[in-house]
């Protein structure tokens, strides 16, 4: 399958972020106990859990790049060395535990008439940027206010975030007036929509105008955590060498990931998804499918798969149900891949012999430790049975 970039004119990027997840501790921690409860009890509450992850925006990019080229406008298939996986709205919604749903049409004349907007925007002319409603949030004192604001701050910042200077969607502010309609409302279909569009902005000649040496500035709109979480999830050796996978089943999968590396350049994790998938046979997930128990969640309920239409290439890869194939599968290989691609016999034989040199050197390690651990015990045991027998007063025959 075609990659919309070609790995010869792939660019370093400059990458921006506008997510900003400790937004989630600031509303949270602004509120009142009564409002922090039902902040926790949202459908937003459940992203307290990952204020402390570091996204990592080489990785994202290194995801977005392998794109491939589909029939599909509302999915999208990357391809990891010779697999394919897709980032579409059932994965979205499975990381993110944000609720399923339909989406409703968005009036913005109706947020001009919200008491947020009469009460703290009404001489903004019906422009409000997200510097501006953070600003009104952290002055405000009514707690009822400070809390919608707060709402209206995660979408802002976390599921649908851009740059500093952009529009806010008025509507929201129509929707946050009723709180049930706003707790209840498709926020994953929206979120997915802005997020999987970071992919489009690969798609033309803006990356081809750039030079080898040069850097691409790339700004990551929407919910990028939920990418990096999700190549975690497709590709369980991924997640095993970048990041730290908490012990059980978490739900949604977006709790169950600690990521605190900070800095991961982009040569060591392309080399990763291109070569030592192949070397290392790792498992790539073409689809998430749901658990029982994650099926059952109320987020999940909801879920309708966004039309899209049918396209060989990709649907073959799943059965007549749409589930996931074993992985006791043969792996995909796209069509125009030569059998020179393959790593050579020698080559597989170096890397058998550096696992081999790695199981020598941690087989000395553990010898190392027990041996140590042995003479510990055996001094300790020493020292109590000196000390026993020296409170022990023996008998006199008579």
């Amino acid at each position: 399958m075609e990659y919309f970039i070609d790995i010869e004119e792939r660019v370093e990027a400059k990458s921006v972020i506008d997510v900003n997840l400790r937004s989630l501790n600031e509303v949270y921690y602004a509120l009142d106990s009564k409002h922090q409860k039902k902040f926790t009890d949202s459908c937003f509450g459940h992203l307290l859990s990952v204020v402390e992850i570091k996204i990592s925006l080489q990785f994202d990019y290194q995801c977005i790049v392998r794109a491939v080229r589909t029939l599909k406008e509302n999915k999208v298939w990357c391809k990891f060395g010779n697999k394919i996986a897709r980032f579409g709205l059932e994965e979205f919604v499975l990381v993110t535990g944000l609720k399923a749903g339909e989406l409703e049409s968005e009036d913005e004349n109706l947020g001009l008439k919200s008491d947020l907007i009469q009460k703290y925007f009404k001489k903004s002319k019906g422009e409000v940027v997200r510097k501006q409603l953070l600003i009104a949030f952290r002055r405000c004192g009514n707690q009822p206010d400070k809390f919608k604001m707060g709402l209206l701050l995660i979408l802002a910042y976390v599921l649908l975030s851009a740059e500093e200077n952009t529009n806010l969607n008025l509507w929201w502010f129509n929707v946050v007036d009723n709180f049930e309609r706003f707790n209840n409302y498709a926020w994953e279909k929206r979120s997915y929509e802005y997020t999987s569009g970071i992919f489009n902005q690969i798609k033309g000649e803006t990356v081809k105008k750039y030079e080898r040496n040069e850097r691409y500035p790339y700004n990551f709109h929407g919910f990028s955590l939920a990418i990096m979480i999700w190549a975690f999830e497709a590709i369980p050796g991924l997640g095993k060498q970048f990041a730290h996978k908490l012990e059980g089943d978490r739900i949604p999968k977006i709790s169950g990931c600690d990521f605190q590396q900070t800095k991961l350049d982009g040569e060591s994790v392309s080399k990763f998804l291109d070569t030592e998938i192949q070397i290392m046979q790792l498992m790539v997930k073409r689809t998430l499918v749901p658990s029982q128990e994650e099926a059952e969640e109320e987020f999940y309920q909801g879920m309708t798969p966004l039309d899209d239409v049918e396209d060989s290439r990709v649907d073959n890869s799943l059965d007549e149900d749409g589930i996931e194939e074993s992985e006791e599968d043969e792996p995909s290989v796209s069509m125009h891949q030569l059998p020179r691609d393959r790593p050579s016999s020698s080559h597989d034989n170096n890397v058998l012999e550096v696992v081999k040199q790695e199981m020598r050197e941690l087989e000395s390690r553990l010898v190392r430790v027990i041996n140590g651990r042995c003479d510990h015990i055996e001094t300790k045991l020493y020292r109590l049975l000196k000390l026993v027998g020296k409170w022990c007063i023996p008998t006199t025959r008579r």
